[in-house]
């Protein structure tokens, strides 16, 4: 993980953010308002996280939800800071040398400006909490999650992403899977394709094919479309983008999509995506695999380890519900990244930590 821009002091600003997890088992959670606009959703941390340095504000290290109206490229780094106000606190504290530039904060960022579902300029990021509601990582206050309300969201997918406030390390966490608000029954909407795989780095060799978990909203079978990038292009422009494979997916399967290596990209790591749109709804939703795959003849292909996030240092019994309706299938998450970043953390930075818990 790059550094803020700026860092002046390295003391606090040397600690290792923590990350969250969510126990949601939903690859799609479909939310009809009608009956219900509240979706619950649970964390899950891997330690308890509250005993703050000589020099960090008492609102550090918490974590705050946010809805994306679309999934973030797996090239795009999210803001450091979410507003001006807290990057010019830490400029007051001697953490930052100077402010960052607009668009390592949220909301001077090209997210605050980007279109929503409605296509209003501003209307793509909803804050599921306010900063001042943001929660502190105990087993206490985590226990009994959040509920997101949709009454005032356009209709439409989204993806959860959670924000650690540790100044100024702080950290982005992804929720797996999409939750997609509507007005209307699920099976009245069109086909939503999402794409869980690969949450890790995958290899795809000569003895492939390579599988990735994903889902599919819509009751009947439909058309996924793949396609794949280089991981050295830029994949803002969907002139990087090659259609990799397409193929018929059922909503009762267990939700797996299935490819070969492309030839061009042999000895090359790739990013792949998909959607179940028609060129007919207009706009593709794309949902893109986080971690890139590695192309190669001498590799054995591996995908990413079925199972469930990893930590859940408080072993909250009860598992994120799925909302009102769930569409599509229900498949077990992989690790996230923002955990192999916290271990990254820790390796280096333990034994620190651990001296000062000591002093608690």
């Amino acid at each position: 993980m790059a550094s803020p821009s700026g860092v002046s002091r390295g003391d606090d600003g040397a600690k290792i953010p923590t990350p969250v997890a969510f126990s949601s088992r939903d690859c799609l959670i479909e939310v009809d308002r009608t009956t219900d606009p509240r979706v619950p959703l649970q964390w899950m941390i891997p330690s308890e996280d509250n005993v703050l340095g000589a020099h960090e504000v008492p609102t550090s290290r918490r974590v705050q939800a946010f809805a994306f109206c679309r999934d973030p490229r797996p090239d795009e780094v999210l803001p450091n800071w979410i507003n001006l106000e807290e990057a010019q606190g830490a400029v007051t504290r001697g953490e930052l040398e100077a402010l960052p530039p607009a668009e390592e904060i949220l909301e001077s960022s090209s997210w605050a400006t980007e279109p929503g579902h409605n296509g209003i300029a501003g209307d793509c990021v909803w804050p599921i909490q306010s900063p001042a509601q943001r929660t502190p990582f105990t087993c206490e206050t985590t226990a009994a999650g959040i509920a997101w309300d949709t009454a005032g969201v356009p209709a439409g997918p989204y993806v959860i992403r959670a924000y650690t406030y540790a100044p100024v390390n702080n950290l982005w966490s992804a929720r797996a899977g999409v939750i997609r608000v509507g007005d209307t029954p699920a099976v009245a909407r069109p086909p939503l394709a999402v794409l869980l795989d690969p949450s890790r780095e995958a290899k795809l060799g000569a003895d492939g094919p390579l599988s990735l978990r994903a889902c599919l909203s819509d009751e009947a079978a439909a058309p996924v479309l793949l396609e794949w990038a280089l991981a050295s292009s830029e994949l803002v422009d969907e002139a990087s983008w090659t259609p990799l494979a397409t193929q018929s997916m059922d909503f009762a399967e267990t939700g797996e999509v299935t490819f070969g290596a492309p030839p061009q990209a042999t000895n090359q790591a790739i990013y792949v995506r998909a959607s179940a749109s028609s060129p007919a709804s207009g706009e593709p939703w794309w949902s893109y695999g986080a971690a890139p795959i590695l192309v190669a003849d001498s590799f054995a292909t591996s995908a990413t380890e079925d199972g469930s996030p990893t930590f859940d240092y408080c072993d909250h019994d009860e598992p994120e519900s799925t909302g009102t309706s769930t569409g599509g299938c229900s498949v077990q998450p992989g690790p996230t990244p923002a955990l192999g970043l916290w271990l990254l953390f820790m390796s280096i930075g333990g034994r620190r930590q651990r001296r000062r818990r000591r002093r608690r």
